[in-house]
């Protein structure tokens, strides 16, 4: 009984994640996404470059939504706020 709802929570958790679809931006997907180039002591020019992103279709109540995701990256979980990826980065 517990390896069938193994069995089937995987089947589930497989599902759900297939339907998203890489949306490419830049062809180049081995560019890493944050690069820090210090200046000095006291500044450094951090340049972002998003390659793309996965955009996966949900419903939810009957409604429809495009949901925008990244990898394993963090999302925003504010209230009223959309529901977006969060990069982040120590530098």
């Amino acid at each position: 009984m517990k390896m069938e709802r193994i069995l089937v929570f995987s089947l589930l958790l497989i599902v759900v994640t297939l339907p998203a679809e890489w949306i490419a931006i830049s062809p180049d997907r081995s560019q890493e996404l944050f690069t820090c180039e210090p200046a000095d002591l006291a500044t450094a020019t951090v340049t972002f470059t998003l390659d793309g992103y996965e955009l996966e279709n949900i419903e939810q109540e009957g409604l429809r939504y495009s949901r925008i995701s990244y990898g394993n990256e963090g999302r925003i979980l504010e209230v009223g706020k959309p529901d977006l990826p969060c990069f982040t980065r120590l530098i």
